[in-house]
């Protein structure tokens, strides 16, 4: 018995059946059906050239074809070393120091060592050989016992080590995989570079963007909690027992000029069951519609908060709840911080209390306007009667109308405005089925009245609520609405007891009234006159003096809407000055004079006021603003462009829209027609005293405004007025801007003086004097409305003389002093009057001022020939330059060749030498009666233009 067979009766494995040794692999010594011996399997034995080491895992598989091993077992050169010679097998246990042959020291090797080709197999060796070796000859096989084929593997058996999500590194094959991450940086070229910072730079950019994302959802949240413990609601009853304190209006020079005190037992405190469903539902419909359903908030309306706040815009989205808690706290700072902590109380306000005690509450102490805090009051200061009372739908939405605004949209301030806001509560009660379509249809706008259920008067219901009285009532109006439009509230104002320093100068407010009493209410004058008087500071757009009404009730005059006239020529002049058509440009005076028209149409006749002629039959800018020369207005108008004067008008002071409606004929992007040129479209008294005013600043446009500052009962400054001067004509060339002022008032000097009403010791001034013809009659020779506006270079002033039903107008002022008989107004009688009345009160002891010089712009002096002493007869001429309206219609289509001579030796033409006959005026104290005027097409005619 050999060594061999020592080693199986050990038990231990010896020959090749048990072994393997013959094929390089392990073979079990299985029964022929394949079925495994009962126990444990058997691995191969530790350090044969295929098995794993003792203790270690199992290597894997050789490939076929002779290629080397990975490292498994000892002999094994490493990676990437030397192949052992041929021969030598795969450096298993049987090689020898030296790489000798040992028997088959691997799969591949034949016996004896020889080698084989690589890819062949060795033949099976079945019997033993030199040095242990399987050298003999080959024995038959069973076919179950020959060798399998040897495959690659298909898994190594290691598990793969897990990626770590934070530092995974995309793998070929990903979606987002960039082979770029492999390529050395100077490998890139730069354009690859390129991307790479930008893909850099974006990735750093959207993990900024997440986090601030992050802070921005958190840190409000956060706030939100942290406030919600800290901050406390004021009880209802703790509300509405606020007193109200005394408000006080001063003039500029902190002297008072009026208080408003409070008044005992103006505000009851209804329940939720006295105040009626209809009044519950106007309300809930424009203020906050899903009262009942938000969280003491709207989260858009506060969205929209924030960002007109950013922006610098107005409105914010405020609901009920809110404008509650505004209301307790006094505070109407515009601020974020405000408007923070007023989200936190209403949303804390709508966990202690109910709804229906919210807006109960919130009904029984909003603004009202006219004096009225909560429901009741309002009741009785709009249709004098109890709230309990009302119980149709268009009372209820007139006072649900007025909450937003209530010192601007009250009817009587506002109808136009009042009426439409009406209007959409209406709308919105019918959007959130509150009342039916065919209903809201019928209704009507509640009328005037003195009767329960009609609008109360105005003035009658502040009165009783210790407003300011008479002409100063109308200047408290004015500074509550514009208080209002900074979102500084009455409420706000009363019940923190604020002291409002106005713009109004005390000597000026006290000439103002004087002036308009002693010349147009003066013992003798027509009932039906009525009379407006603004007068602005051109240094500072501050108000100076406001009188709107003689008693204060009802109306406010200067702020009405009228027709101008010729004193709206000055803008005509700027308007050429723009387009460097200077002071010494001329146009033909003759008169009558047809235009051209658009469209085939034959053309219209305007008529110069003056019957008597001019000195001048080719009048330069400067004579034809002096005589007011309608004709020559009319062609520099459509020379310039119609819109171009509408826009110099908007330059200069005149608002673009009135009442929410488009002025000067820009609507629907119309241009003006050319009655633009004989003040035809219309303004506000008030307006016209800002856009002469800065004719007066050397073009510099201010802001008009009445408040100067506000402060609280500590002087803390809760209000200021701070905006600067803007250049109104050119904001590029400060210069350019300056002399087209300089010129149109070096156009008005002469026009105070030649109407017989100049100022005091030839004190310097600028004006421009207006009529607008009686449109109830066609060919009228009679007016409706007259003007006189004028300026020096420290106050301008604007004053408006009329009638409430736009009638005849007529009085008895001639020449400083009343007649016995009433005649035709004209800007030079009672407005020329009341101006240079107020002016010289006003300007009296002050220092006399004078305009600086006119840099010439353009042709500054007339030819010498433009003008004669007299002129003969010749038939007009029609104008080179077309209408720029196609909307102009044609007074007549009949063309006058009359062109009558000037009267010479009597006033205004004293010194100029008729050639014919003089021809007697049909006036010698003054301008004579106009002979024209707009083309019709107008709704509300046109201007004269009389000088």
């Amino acid at each position: 018995m050999n060594e061999r067979d020592d080693r199986r009766r050990d038990g231990r494995p010896g020959g090749p059946e048990e072994t393997g040794e013959h094929t390089g692999q392990w073979v079990p010594n299985w029964d022929e059906d394949d079925t495994p011996p009962p126990g444990p399997r058997q691995g191969p034995p530790p350090g044969g050239p295929h098995g794993p080491p003792p203790g270690g895992p199992r290597p894997p598989m050789p490939p076929q074809g002779g290629r080397p091993m990975p490292p498994g077992g000892p002999g094994t050169p490493p990676r990437g070393g030397p192949l052992p010679p041929p021969g030598m097998g795969h450096g298993g246990p049987n090689t020898p120091p030296g790489g000798a042959p040992m028997g088959h020291g691997g799969p591949n090797t034949p016996p004896g060592g020889a080698p084989v080709p690589p890819g062949q197999r060795p033949p099976f060796n079945g019997g033993p050989g030199p040095n242990g070796g399987f050298g003999g000859p080959p024995r038959q096989q069973h076919p179950s016992d020959m060798p399998t084929d040897m495959l690659p593997p298909v898994d190594d058996g290691y598990p793969r080590e897990p990626e770590l999500l934070t530092h995974r590194e995309p793998l070929p094959g990903d979606p987002d995989y960039d082979d770029t991450h492999v390529v050395q940086a100077d490998e890139l070229s730069p354009e690859e570079e390129r991307k790479l910072r930008k893909k850099k730079i974006w990735r750093r950019v959207r993990r900024t963007g997440y986090v601030l994302a992050a802070i921005g959802i958190i840190a409000p949240v956060l706030a939100f909690v942290i406030a919600y413990q800290f901050v406390t609601v004021k009880t209802p009853e703790e509300v509405f027992a606020d007193v109200k304190q005394v408000v006080t209006i001063n003039y500029a020079d902190g002297s008072e000029l009026g208080k408003i005190v409070p008044q005992g037992g103006e505000r009851v405190q209804l329940k939720f069951q006295e105040i009626p469903q209809v009044i519950r539902d106007a309300v809930l419909s424009t203020e906050d519609k899903n009262f009942y359903e938000n969280p003491g908030f709207d989260p858009i309306g506060i969205l929209r908060a924030v960002f007109n706040n950013l922006t610098g815009g107005t409105g914010g989205g405020s609901g009920i709840t809110q404008q509650y808690i505004k209301i307790s706290t006094g505070d109407d700072e515009r601020s974020l911080t405000r408007k923070f902590t007023e989200l936190v109380k209403a949303a804390k306000m709508n966990t202690q209390y109910e709804k229906d005690d919210i807006l109960t509450n919130y009904l029984n102490v909003i603004a009202f306007g006219r004096g009225a805090d909560g429901i009741e009051a309002a009741a009785k200061a709009y249709f004098n009667k109890s709230a309990k009372e009302i119980n149709r739908p268009e009372e209820a939405a007139l006072l649900a109308a007025v909450i937003q605004r209530p010192y601007e949209w009250d009817p009587a301030i506002n109808r136009e405005k009042s009426v439409k806001r009406w209007n959409d509560v209406l709308d919105k009660m019918v959007e959130n089925g509150k009342i039916q379509k065919a209903a809201r249809d019928q209704m009507q706008f509640p009328e005037d009245g003195d009767k329960p259920g009609q609008l109360r008067d105005r003035q009658d219901a502040i009165r009783a609520k210790g407003g300011l009285q008479g002409t100063k009532a109308l200047i408290q109006q004015q500074v509550e609405a514009e208080l209002d439009r900074n979102k500084i509230s009455a409420a706000a104002i009363r019940k923190n007891g604020y002291t409002i320093t106005t713009t109004i100068d005390k000597k000026a407010q006290e000439s103002a009234e004087a002036a308009v009493q002693k010349v147009v209410f003066a013992k003798g004058q027509p009932e039906n006159l009525r009379s407006a008087l603004v007068a602005t500071d051109p240094k500072t757009g501050g108000i100076l003096a406001y009188y709107g009404s003689r008693d204060g009730k009802g109306f406010d005059y200067a702020k009405a809407s009228q027709p101008p006239g010729s004193s709206f020529k000055a803008f005509v002049v700027a308007a050429a000055l723009e387009k460097e058509i200077g002071l010494g440009s001329t146009f033909d005076s003759s008169s009558p004079r047809t235009f051209s028209a658009s469209r085939g149409s034959p053309g219209y006749t305007v008529t110069n006021a003056s019957r008597g002629g001019y000195p001048c039959t080719m009048c330069s800018i400067r004579e034809m603003t002096q005589y007011s020369v309608n004709t020559a207005f009319v062609d520099l108008a459509l020379k310039v462009g119609t819109k171009s004067v509408a826009n110099a008008a908007i330059e200069a002071g005149i608002p673009s829209e009135i009442n929410d409606k488009p002025s000067l004929g820009l609507g629907s992007g119309a241009s003006p027609m050319a009655g633009i040129a004989l003040g035809s479209y219309e303004v506000r008294t008030m307006d016209m005293s800002a856009a002469y005013a800065t004719f007066a600043n050397d073009g510099m446009k201010f802001e008009q405004h009445f408040v100067a500052k506000v402060t609280d009962s500590a002087g803390n400054v809760k209000y200021q007025f701070d905006k600067a001067a803007k250049p109104a004509f050119d904001q590029s060339n400060s210069q350019r801007n300056t002399d087209i002022a300089r010129n149109v008032t070096e156009a008005l000097k002469p026009v105070a003086k030649y109407s017989t009403v100049p100022l005091d010791n030839d004190r310097p001034s600028a004006a421009k004097t207006g009529t607008h013809q009686y449109e109830k009659e066609k060919g009228s020779p009679h007016n409706s409305r007259a003007w006189m506006v004028g300026y020096t270079p420290s106050i301008s002033t604007a004053v408006w003389v009329g009638t409430d039903k736009n009638e005849i107008l007529k009085g008895k002022w001639n020449a400083g002093r009343l007649q016995s008989a009433p005649k035709d107004m004209y800007g030079k009688d009672e407005p020329g009057w009341v101006w240079k009345e107020f002016m010289d009160a006003y300007l009296n002891g002050t220092k006399v001022e004078t305009f600086p010089a006119a840099k010439p712009i353009g042709q500054f002096e007339a030819p010498a020939t433009t003008t004669s002493a007299a002129s003969t007869s010749s038939t007009p001429t029609s104008s080179s330059a077309p209408p720029t309206s196609s909307s102009e219609q044609p007074t007549s289509s009949k063309q006058t060749t009359s062109n009558p001579n000037p009267t010479c030796g009597v006033w205004p033409w004293p010194s100029c030498k008729p050639t014919t006959t003089p021809t007697k005026p049909s006036r010698t104290t003054g301008e004579d009666p106009p002979g024209g005027g707009d083309p019709p097409g107008r709704g509300r005619g046109g201007g004269n233009g009389e000088g």
